[in-house]
């Protein structure tokens, strides 16, 4: 790894962006070598403790001649840490990828383009008004199922080898409408495309909005929401599916123009897909069901004064239960002869 960090030249683009201003004795760029050495095999130790995981390596070897392990102080990471802060830790990220795509072809025909978020302890109370540039640690979208934590989220932009190309941090309540569509804007904007580029996102990238700033020169693939009214109409339709060379799949292949902006519409049958839905439509009915006939069993066993009582009462349960309720005629008279 520390080869690949050199070969890279991820120390030379530090190096010209954190340039060393003090009399300490190691750079920017060695010391953030060393996090990435440490986060191999030490990840999530406090600061003070990368002493002693250094002292368990070749660190001249590593690192540079003369550098030893007692360099790696608390105070030094801080001050490393400091500086790419205050420079912009997604801006010095995407330098590096900037650069490293300069001298090598990563691949950039298909990009994924997604967010998760990360839940935090503490009370995080005044952080981040709104007269500064950083993020606000608030409630959002648990992803983790932490509805109780602020969070925060992360963008990550990758190609189709898993390689990420763009990375920046927003607010913990920020929509994935508005980041996924930014963060393509940005990676166009900070990184070289080599050839045709496809951006790959989730059913959030699909508003109108988004697709009239993207355009007609930007290509995508995305998975369309349902509560789309053409997306709805198309699904209902009587629509000729097309088998695929893998007979578990079939296709149909339409127009769209979802805002404003023409699309190819492709509609996929999985065999797969159709038993699992099968088996949960199933198990949904016998659910009904079985809910259906005890409360159905409980108005049985109720007294009723009079026969309305009882008309009244089975119409209640027809009304809740209506996919179960057309054995009408021997519902009520079980309930006339109880």
């Amino acid at each position: 790894m520390a080869g690949i960090y050199d070969a890279l030249g991820i120390g030379e683009v530090i190096d010209r962006v954190l340039p060393k201003t003090r009399h300490h004795k190691l750079p920017h760029s060695i010391v953030v070598k060393a996090m990435v050495l440490n986060a191999l095999a030490f990840s999530g130790q406090r600061l003070y403790m990368y002493t002693n995981f250094f002292k368990t390596v070749p660190v001249e070897h590593l690192l540079g001649k003369g550098i030893s392990a007692d360099d790696l102080t608390d105070d030094v990471l801080g001050r490393t840490l400091d500086a790419i802060h205050e420079y912009g830790a997604a801006k010095l990220y995407n330098e590096i990828t900037n650069s490293i795509m300069q001298q090598h072809s990563l691949g950039t025909e298909l990009i994924h383009v997604d967010t998760t978020n990360f839940s935090v302890h503490g009370k995080y109370e005044g952080d981040a008004p709104d007269s500064t540039d950083s993020i606000k640690i608030t409630y959002g979208h648990a992803k983790d199922g932490r509805k109780d934590l602020k969070r925060f989220v992360l963008g990550l932009v990758a190609n189709q080898f898993g390689i990420p190309l763009f990375t920046e941090a927003y607010d913990g309540n920020k929509s994935d409408k508005k980041t996924l569509i930014e963060m393509i804007k940005k990676t166009q904007k900070s990184i070289n495309l080599d050839g045709q580029t496809i951006w790959i996102a989730d059913s959030a990238m699909y508003t109108a909005e988004n697709i009239q700033e993207l355009g007609t020169e930007t290509l995508w693939i995305t998975h369309a929401p349902e509560t789309i009214n053409e997306i709805k109409a198309l699904q209902n339709a009587d629509i000729e599916m097309t088998p695929g060379k893998d007979p578990r799949y079939a296709f149909h292949v339409t127009e769209l123009t979802h805002g404003g902006i023409p699309q190819r519409g492709v509609v996929v049958w999985s065999e797969e897909m159709q038993k699992r839905q099968e088996k949960t439509f199933d198990k949904m009915i016998q659910t009904k069901t079985d809910d259906a006939i005890e409360d159905l069993n409980k108005i049985a066993s109720e007294p009723f004064v009079c026969v309305p009582d009882a008309e009244n009462r089975l119409k209640k349960w027809r009304s809740e239960h209506p996919s179960s309720s057309t054995k009408g005629r021997e519902d009520k008279s079980q309930i006339h002869k109880n």
